[in-house]
């Protein structure tokens, strides 16, 4: 996910998420903050806040899985080529290796 000066596009921060989606997204342009909600293979759902004025971004809820520690696990993407030259993206999820 980046953060663009709104009146140019000009990249000003790349905010360090896992391979994963933003699910949803909440703020203002008059706003000094944001919400959004991150997903992925391993994480059912963290919602970040981030302050633009200090330039920080935080875990505001996590939702847990009983049982699950994905701190122990990673995902990896590659990318396979069809036939056709297509490139197709492949995600692994394991266990870190030590």
């Amino acid at each position: 996910m980046y953060i663009c000066e709104y009146s140019t596009g000009k990249l000003l921060k790349e905010l360090p998420l896992d391979i994963g989606s933003v699910e949803s997204f909440k703020g203002y342009r008059k706003d000094q903050e944001c919400f959004f909600k991150f997903v992925s293979f391993l994480n059912p759902g963290i919602i970040y806040h981030y302050d633009f004025k200090k330039d920080l971004l935080t875990e505001y809820k996590k939702t847990k899985v009983n049982g699950l520690n994905n701190d122990k696990m990673e995902t990896k993407q590659f990318f396979i080529e069809s036939k056709d030259k297509t490139k197709i993206p492949i995600f692994i999820t394991k266990p870190k290796l030590s």
